[in-house]
């Protein structure tokens, strides 16, 4: 089962220096490159304005050039190791906002030219592949113009390469499925025939007065049954996302301090003083799930887990080491799928929204 795991650009070095039990990752997405208001790609830097335009201070031009050179020895590295490093683009509305993607889809040439800029970054950087992170939602109308974008993309990376990988990361919020309804009507365009795989944020669910679990095991079933159904992304071409953070409301801790705090995820079943987050026992049923019912799972981010112990395999708590010990075991029969027989109905954001209850 292939494991897909983000690291930001920031965040190399946990890599780099082996502070993490990262042995079963297949593929990482290294992020963010960002696109500016005018829709093109901006420099392999560290931060950009309001606008997305880059910064341009003397620290930051310094510390962009000590980035590429880890983004070089990353690549070195997991390429002994037969693994691949993709480039991922955009990222959080917050730098990339939907305008930004609005005036690079609604124009041809800058498709284009985004393809080629894309092309030269892997070329340059020996890479394995691209990921498209577009989080502004591409609903109703807006959908056939985000398939097209992602099918040039396609097309134009892979005409100098065959072999080199094209994913996207997606939710399946409500805005999302109940906006893109008429694709499952209409027969219209699927996405599924343009991506190698598709990493599915099957978390940061719209949370309520009944929904306080923002990666319930429940929104990840829904998650990959929606995409399968109204995208129509096969099952075995979606890697199930698992957060390696925790939320209480709008406030988000990293697992790892959660740990540090005291947060046990040997006992604890669903929070730790209001955080909610992935303990063991829900982990157990989203790596069932993930094996069963998807091509593999997906990593936001792998900084966010516990640090090695020691430098050999042992991490007590790490969420990473502990997928690698349930895929180890057999497969048995999973008692979730009882409990996620029985949906709770609810208002979320003035949509009336079913989801499994558990």
């Amino acid at each position: 089962m292939k494991q897909v795991g983000y690291l930001l650009k920031e965040h190399l070095d946990v890599v780099l220096k082996n502070e993490i039990y990262d042995y079963g990752i297949d593929v990482y997405n290294v992020a963010f490159l960002l696109i500016n208001k005018d829709g093109y790609l901006l420099d392999f830097g560290y931060k950009a304005d309001e606008n997305g335009n880059e910064l341009t201070t003397q620290q930051y031009k310094d510390s962009k050039e000590i980035l590429k050179e880890k983004l070089n020895q990353l690549v070195d590295k997991v390429h002994l190791e037969n693994k691949k490093v993709l480039i991922s683009v955009g990222g959080h509305p917050s730098s990339v906002p939907g305008k930004n993607w609005n005036e690079l889809m609604s124009n041809t040439s800058k498709i284009r030219k985004f393809a080629y800029d894309l092309n030269e970054f892997i070329r340059k950087y020996n890479l394995d592949g691209i990921d498209i992170d577009c989080e502004q939602s591409p609903t109703f109308c807006k959908y056939g113009r985000y398939v097209n974008f992602i099918r040039i993309v396609n097309h134009l990376i892979k005409i100098k390469n065959p072999k080199k990988i094209v994913s996207v990361a997606i939710s399946a919020s409500p805005y999302h499925i109940f906006g893109n309804l008429g694709q499952l009507l209409f027969k219209a365009r699927t996405l599924y025939n343009y991506i190698n795989w598709a990493n599915v944020m099957a978390y940061d669910f719209p949370t309520s007065c009944c929904i306080k679990d923002f990666s319930k095991v429940g929104f990840a079933k829904f998650s990959i049954h929606s995409l399968n159904s109204i995208y129509g992304i096969p099952k075995r071409k979606q890697r199930l996302g698992i957060p390696l953070y925790g939320r209480k409301d709008q406030e988000t801790l990293d697992y790892r301090l959660l740990v540090g705090k005291g947060a046990n995820p040997k006992d604890d079943e669903k929070q730790y003083d209001g955080f909610y987050y992935t303990t063991f026992k829900k982990l157990k049923h989203k790596v069932d799930l993930g094996r069963k019912e998807a091509g593999g799972l997906m990593y936001w981010s792998l900084k966010m887990d516990t640090k090695r112990e020691t430098q050999k395999r042992e991490n007590s708590k790490s969420l990473l080491r502990k997928v690698d010990d349930y895929l180890e075991v057999p497969q048995k029969p999973n008692e979730m799928d009882d409990k996620c027989s029985c949906f709770k109905c609810c208002w979320i954001f003035s949509i009336f929204c079913c989801f499994p209850n558990c």
